[in-house]
């Protein structure tokens, strides 16, 4: 989220999936152990059911998307993380683990929204 254009304040951010159906990743392998993935394009609809399914296409050559019941959103202000994300090529993820968020980060949330059903 520190680089999202549609979100000027807030550094990080989780999608909660309530009533989960489905998941699915799909991407073609890396050359480097450790990259970034940027998000290009997510369109949310509307399923059978009274679901949900996100879709979110990234770069480089990744497609994500899930199904479920609702959804909550919550953009976050993790604290304790630099404002620029770390550079990926030739670190190891110990090496940069302390310039994310993680489950631990201590945060504020700035923003949430929920939909769906139920």
């Amino acid at each position: 989220m520190r680089t999202a254009a549609n979100y000027p304040t807030g550094n990080s951010a989780i999608l909660v999936v309530r009533g989960l159906r489905s998941l699915h990743w799909d991407g073609a392998p890396q050359q480097q152990k450790l990259m970034a993935f940027s998000v290009m394009s997510s369109w949310p609809s509307r399923i059978a059911g009274d679901g949900l399914r996100w879709e979110l296409e990234f770069f480089p050559d990744g497609d994500h998307s899930v199904c479920g019941n609702r959804a909550d959103f919550y953009l976050l202000e993790a604290h304790g993380v630099p404002e620029a994300p770390p550079g990926y090529p030739g670190q190891n993820l110990d090496d940069i683990r302390h310039e994310l968020p993680s489950w631990n980060s201590d945060c504020t949330v700035l923003q949430s929204a929920t939909t769906g059903v139920g």
